[in-house]
């Protein structure tokens, strides 16, 4: 079964073998839709309620957490409570650090919950040192195991333990790559005012996926909101299944369900005052107190350990077609 669908397939759909192909949904709508919603790199659309046709038969082991029983926590105690829970399973982690915001807050939060330096090694290559500023210098060389990786494609040593990413951090706070192009202050706007402006909000897609949108339990109001609805609705399971997670069987310190319900019911401002995710900032400047970073460092691809992008299909058992 498949679990996940590169777009480039289907610009290639005829060299795909006859037994991936599905006819129930290939109407000219659900390709065009399915298609508009990606690019020709490996981004892909996959619909985690199951309510949207797929044009191939595919399988989702991890659907939106839609009836899970919520208790109400700040960022900063999820974060404090994810850090310990991977502590406390007593394996030495391997934590891979691009220098950017999402694995600068898990690694500020290893060092605000005072773990063990024996227990973990940070990972990182020179352009996390370029990236994260003045922190390697000031706060990692002498305060923790590290490892110096030559090239940001480079595999792990060793499969032993725990190897963690800062990967979905982005879809949790609502800042993908397509809205760093408009500034703040369109944020707030209705998100009405982007359909057939924004590549991923023509107007046949939005009334298409206008099904899931009735379910998703998260506010869908402003341009920011309907950014964060696709990434987490259709765009998760990507970080999952792509780069060293399938790869390098490694952990995704924000895929868990707490952190999705964090997106969906906490009014804790995931941006402000000129700040992109603000609460990650927080946990961050607390540890590292670098007010330049805090001020200035901006989201951007920070792909650490990323592996071969050359594939139509993952199956479910991570294999690769």
């Amino acid at each position: 079964m498949i679990v996940l669908i590169n777009a480039s397939a289907f610009h290639n759909y005829h060299k795909i073998d006859n037994q991936y192909k599905q006819s129930k949904y290939f109407n000219h709508k659900n390709i065009r839709c399915w298609l508009s919603s990606n690019n020709k790199l490996t981004n892909l659309f996959f619909d985690r309620t199951g309510i949207l046709p797929s044009p191939f038969k595919t399988s989702y082991p991890f659907p939106l957490p839609l009836n899970e029983p919520y208790q109400p926590k700040t960022f900063e105690q999820i974060v404090s409570e994810r850090t310990k829970e991977l502590v406390n399973t007593g394996k030495h982690i391997h934590l891979y650090w691009s220098g950017g915001i999402d694995s600068t807050c898990i690694l500020a939060s290893f060092f605000r919950e005072n773990v063990d330096k024996k227990q973990y090694t940070v990972h990182f290559t020179h352009t996390s040192v370029v990236e994260s500023g003045t922190i390697f210098e000031e706060y990692v060389r002498n305060n923790c195991q590290w490892q110096f990786d030559k090239l940001s494609t480079s595999r792990p040593t060793t499969t032993e333990g725990i190897h963690l990413s800062g990967l979905l951090g982005n879809h949790i706070m609502g800042q993908g790559s397509t809205n760093h192009n408009f500034p703040f202050d369109t944020w707030e706007h209705p998100y009405t005012n982007y359909i057939n402006v924004h590549p991923r909000m023509g107007e046949e897609f939005i009334e298409w996926s206008k099904p899931v949108m009735d379910v998703y339990p998260g506010k869908l109001q402003t341009f920011f909101d309907y950014q964060r609805f696709y990434l987490i609705c259709f765009r998760w399971h990507y970080e999952q299944f792509v780069g060293h997670t399938r790869q390098f069987k490694s952990t995704i310190f924000y895929d868990t369900i707490p952190f999705q319900q964090w997106t969906f019911y906490s009014n804790e401002a995931p941006y402000g005052n000129g700040l992109m995710k603000l609460p990650m900032k927080k946990i961050i400047f607390d540890a590292f107190p670098d007010k330049y970073y805090h001020e200035n460092k901006k989201t951007k691809p920070s792909q650490h350990l990323y592996g071969p992008t050359e594939w139509n299909f993952v199956l479910e058992d991570g294999s690769l077609i």
